[in-house]
């Protein structure tokens, strides 16, 4: 039970998270920053402001179509309902031309291959893995050798949820 609303215009993850992520998008990217989005929410209408690509796969058709109509017209959109499941197995890794991707969607096993193949792919790329406190990727900036992993804990929604997003930027972008 929820003893209080909170309305939140960005992603749900940390403060911290939030901050670093505005950043990379501004800073590191600049309005051309292409956007690969496992998991669509109020993280894509965030990414539509500072991006000039953006595309989301979101498997929830209802919720697909309420974010589809809050996206900034400036943004070029691409949404793909479909499930991670269904999208791995149709290997959508090849030629994704993209700068970030954020992990955010599907189970932890899914998620956990996504990132680390996007990795292996893409070393350039920078990748923000949601929910990254599970144990489930404890250990994964060990497996993850080409990039540097930063790890965001805050609170979320309330004072009772605690979260972690981790960031792996690419070592080759760090050292210039």
């Amino acid at each position: 039970m929820r003893i209080f609303k909170v309305k939140k215009n960005g992603p749900w993850i940390p403060p911290e998270a939030a901050k670093l992520l505005k950043k990379i998008l501004i800073s590191d990217l600049g309005r051309q920053g292409r956007i690969l989005e496992l998991g669509g929410g109020m993280s894509t209408i965030f990414f539509s402001k500072y991006s000039s690509s953006l595309v989301t796969l979101e498997e929830n058709i209802l919720w697909a179509k309420f974010i589809e109509n809050k996206i900034l017209k400036n943004c070029d959109f691409v949404l793909i309902n479909l499930p991670l499941e269904r999208w791995i197995e149709l290997n959508y890794f090849s030629n994704l031309e993209c700068h970030l991707a954020m992990i955010d969607n599907g189970t932890d096993a899914e998620r956990l291959y996504v990132t680390k193949k996007l990795s292996q792919l893409y070393p350039d790329m920078i990748l923000v893995l949601d929910n990254s406190d599970r144990i489930t990727f404890q250990n994964i900036e060990l497996e993850i050798k080409n990039h540097i992993a930063i790890r965001k804990i805050g609170l979320l929604r309330n004072p009772l949820q605690a979260s972690e997003t981790t960031f792996f930027y690419p070592k080759i972008r760090a050292s210039n």
